[in-house]
């Protein structure tokens, strides 16, 4: 699953070879080479589309689609006789869903998550449009999105650290030029992933301060996942 500020048709390339990379991660190249036949995870290839460009709720692309065409229309090179049917010897399906579109806004509403993340790409991208600066549109998107209650929790403790990020991930060039979709994705996502994980080590960090006069440097470390030097490194700092 992806998330795109633009449609980007290339995508049944790049969703296949995020599927195929992973089983190379979870199998190991060794394993296809053996005679048992595996059993891979069920791929669905889904990416979500900010805005509503094309004025659809959904479309499906196809990896077909992205063949060189041939003029000879009798020539079967590269397709495989099925059931008298002639097929191509692979096809990937990626389903396409654009968030914006007002059939899809029940959809949206049942994860805000990713309604928030939408509405904050989008508002970045108009902001831009309307001729404000590339630090103003991030800074007016975080403030919008929180007046719409979206990802409220991690825009008000962490807005300093998304804009940071997002900012750092767009060149003034791709931004005058309006060619920073790419950048701008994964400054969010970077960002927002930054801000979601400084406030879980925050709210660890409390805890771990709660327990020290109970449990040993020993006792905690196991208990919330860190070394037993980072807890001896709190307990010197709470002194």
């Amino acid at each position: 699953m992806e998330q795109q500020i633009n449609p980007n048709p290339n995508m049944p390339v790049r969703q296949a070879s995020y599927y195929f990379n992973t089983l190379s991660e979870l199998f190991g190249n060794a394993v296809f080479h053996l005679p048992k036949k595996q059993q891979i995870p069920r791929l669905i290839l889904i990416t979500f589309v900010n805005g509503d460009p094309k004025k659809i709720p959904k479309e499906t692309l196809t990896l077909s689609d992205m063949f060189y065409k041939t003029n000879n229309t009798n020539n079967k090179q590269g397709q495989l006789k099925i059931n008298v049917r002639y097929q191509n010897y692979i096809e990937v399906y990626v389903e396409t869903i654009y968030l914006n579109n007002p059939a899809n806004i029940e959809f949206l509403n049942q994860i805000p998550s990713l309604k928030g993340f939408a509405t904050f790409t989008k508002a970045v991208k108009d902001y831009g449009k309307q001729g404000y600066s590339k630090e103003e549109s991030v800074e007016k998107a975080i403030d919008y999105t929180i007046n719409q209650n979206l990802l409220v929790d991690i825009l008000l403790k962490e807005k300093e650290g998304v804009k940071t990020m997002v900012m750092a991930q767009i060149t003034q060039e791709e931004w005058d030029t309006c060619n920073f979709q790419e950048g701008l994705q994964e400054g969010i996502t970077e960002g927002l992933q930054k801000g979601i994980t400084e406030g879980q080590q925050r709210e660890r960090r409390k805890l771990i301060e709660a327990v020290l006069d109970v449990l040993s440097n020993e006792e905690i470390a196991p208990r919330f996942g860190v070394s037993i030097e980072e807890v001896e490194e709190i307990r010197k700092q709470k002194q």
